[in-house]
């Protein structure tokens, strides 16, 4: 299952629902041995962390860096190669070395910073033993100690050979999302990885570099050396435990809209779910209303339910990557930090008017123009976030709108955003919402996508 797919799985089985964990009282339980795995055998006794000799890979010569910033780890600044792209999800910051490719369906060569707290089943995961614990009970699972470490935010991590044979990122095993937030991002260190972990009382603390085999990871190590080289807090750091994540919910839950009545016997409706879009002219009844779509080469379905249709271009890794985003019935936007977790109250929202002349804190709109869209008129603009956020824990730079079903759409640090805001007389307001993150040209490509969209 996908980030995508468990992302959607969560929509539908808890829109509108938050569920409550004791962290006090898990946060020593073992996580649990993932399907058709083994039980691990007793750990070695390693060496002496300080004994280890520190390792210095080689950063990229000469490459143009950029500058950015997330709340991942309760606030982070770091630089990532210009050739290179960057994405930021909850608590991980990753850089792809290779570009897109709708070829590549599994793992690609990258690099990452994170704090893991959380399994995919939902489990702490408070220590590198717990961490190694679990990688270790999957079958054909090998973990061997590289006998170095690095040195990160003034700590040591010590280094460890992670393989399973396999040929895709499978079984996922962790979370990006902070302990106590629903699972909506996942990742496993396979099918090889070498990871630098340490214990902090926020989290396990990994850098790592990751490939279909060893010599497609170390492709990353120059992305990973500029990573350690320019990676700095904003802040409070990792010396106490960061607030736990949190479900993001509606203050009123309802149920997402109907899917609109098909009348259109001619052209076919939007039934791709999680793969693939063969190009052609589509209906997408499940934004509740009647809405036609012109969709060309190298296009994604991903979730496709009633209340939230998501097409992506190829490549693109997991929510606020590269994706047009269709929904409805804004009823709410607020701060966010990561975790994800509330960063302050939510403001309601009645018309686009709410959003254009008060917008998130940090946010400004600009480029506002009205568009016609088939029988329906579009107010288009443009949200920037503030290029001199630090997105430290307790001074949110990123928000999120969320609907009257509880559907959650991040704006992100550092993104550019083109929303398409649809008014209607007889319901709620339909919103064509599109992010990428260091990619404008994928914003024209969407917006292109988006002008062939007729309400009718």
């Amino acid at each position: 299952m996908s980030m995508r797919q468990l992302l959607a799985a969560v929509l539908i089985t808890t829109v509108g629902c938050a569920t409550d964990r004791d962290a006090d009282s898990t946060a020593t339980t073992p996580p649990p041995t993932p399907p058709g795995s083994t039980t691990p055998a007793p750990p070695a006794t390693l060496p002496d962390l300080e004994s280890l000799p520190l390792v210095r890979f080689e950063s990229d010569d000469d490459a143009e860096l950029r500058e950015f910033v997330s709340p991942a780890l309760g606030g982070i600044r770091y630089s990532v190669a210009a050739q290179h792209t960057p994405a930021a999800i909850h608590d991980t910051v990753i850089v792809f070395v290779d570009p897109p490719n709708p070829e590549i369906a599994g793992a690609r060569s990258s690099a990452a910073i994170a704090l893991v707290s959380q399994s995919v089943a939902g489990s702490a995961v408070p220590t590198v033993d717990a961490f190694l614990a679990t990688v270790e009970g999957v079958v054909d699972a090998a973990v061997e100690p590289t006998g170095d470490a690095i040195e990160l935010f003034g700590q040591r991590l010590r280094g460890y050979e992670i393989s399973n044979g396999a040929e895709l990122e499978e079984p996922k095993l962790f979370s990006s999302a902070r302990f106590g937030a629903p699972i909506d991002s996942e990742f496993a260190p396979f099918p090889y990885a070498v990871y630098y972990l340490a214990d902090t009382p926020a989290g396990v603390l990994t850098a790592s570099f990751t490939g279909t085999d060893e010599a497609d990871a170390r492709k990353a190590t120059g992305a990973l050396a500029t990573l350690l080289s320019t990676a700095e807090l904003t802040g409070p750091g990792l010396d106490a435990p960061l607030p736990p994540g949190e479900a993001i919910a509606p203050s009123t839950p309802g149920p997402p809209p109907e899917p609109a009545e098909l009348v259109d016997d001619v052209t076919p409706p939007l039934e791709a779910l999680f793969s693939p879009v063969e190009p052609g002219a589509y209906r997408v009844p499940n934004v509740g209303r009647q809405l036609s779509i012109d969709i060309g080469d190298d296009w994604f379905a991903q979730p496709n339910f009633p209340g939230i249709v998501v097409l992506t271009a190829a490549g693109s890794i997991g929510p606020g990557d590269r994706e047009v985003v269709m929904f409805s019935d804004v009823v709410e936007y607020l701060p966010i930090e990561a975790g994800p977790r509330r960063g302050g109250v939510s403001t309601p929202v009645t018309d686009v008017e709410d959003l254009i002349e008060n917008p998130p804190t940090g946010f400004r709109a600009s480029d506002i123009v009205t568009q016609q869209l088939g029988t329906a008129s579009a107010t288009r603009f443009d949200l920037t976030s503030d290029p001199t956020a630090t997105c430290a824990l307790g001074e949110p730079c990123e928000a999120a709108l969320v609907t009257s079903y509880g559907f959650v759409k991040s704006l992100g640090a550092r993104s550019d955003h083109r929303i398409w805001w649809i008014e209607h007389d007889t319901g709620p307001a339909t919103v064509l919402f599109t992010m990428a993150l260091d990619s404008p040209d994928f914003i024209e490509r969407a917006t292109a996508l988006v002008d062939t969209v007729e309400f009718g």
